[in-house]
């Protein structure tokens, strides 16, 4: 699939999108403005089917729907290595710190919430999406971008699963 979409640049070793002034501070997760903090995180498919599997099931690009999302979208990542660490890379990259409820995440078949955190090659897509933009029937709103720089993995109980960590190429 051809899209008009415009890649700024990447810096490859830290997945961070940046742009010709120094890393994306746009909103994308609940951000109306540079200041404002508050867009939503938005998932679009079932995380943890691939770790349950034992990464034995067929991978299905999203161009489709990226291409859908990248209109109302100020930031998105593919879900290859967990939520758990590729939020943190999208927070990043945007200048914020994020909030993902665990108990919203779309488990995939036999998965459980730390699978679908923390197990990656899942591939789905996370998009940081302004409060009010119309969202497509088939996204699920897991999350926000904050103003603390800091990324809190939120369980049913209220408690911050900080022990979640994703797949790191580099550790």
């Amino acid at each position: 699939m051809r899209t008009n979409s415009r890649l700024r640049g990447r810096d490859r070793e830290r997945g961070v999108i940046r742009d010709a002034a120094g890393p994306f501070r746009g909103g994308a997760f609940d951000i109306r403005h540079r200041n404002e903090r508050r867009h939503g995180a938005e998932l679009i498919g079932p995380l943890g089917g691939q770790a349950a599997s034992g990464y034995t099931l067929p991978v299905t690009p999203r161009l489709a729907e990226g291409a859908l999302l990248a209109k109302t979208a100020r930031a998105m990542i593919d879900i290859s290595d967990g939520i758990a660490t590729d939020v943190r890379r999208l927070a990043r990259a945007c200048g914020t710190g994020a909030l993902i409820e665990l108990e919203r995440l779309p488990l995939g078949p036999g998965a459980t919430v730390e699978q679908a955190a923390a197990g990656g090659e899942d591939y789905e897509l996370l998009a940081a999406v302004p409060p009010h933009a119309p969202m497509p029937g088939w996204a699920t709103v897991v999350g926000r971008l904050t103003a603390d720089p800091q990324v809190v993995l939120l369980d049913a109980d209220g408690r911050d699963r900080d022990d979640l960590q994703g797949h790191d190429h580099f550790r």
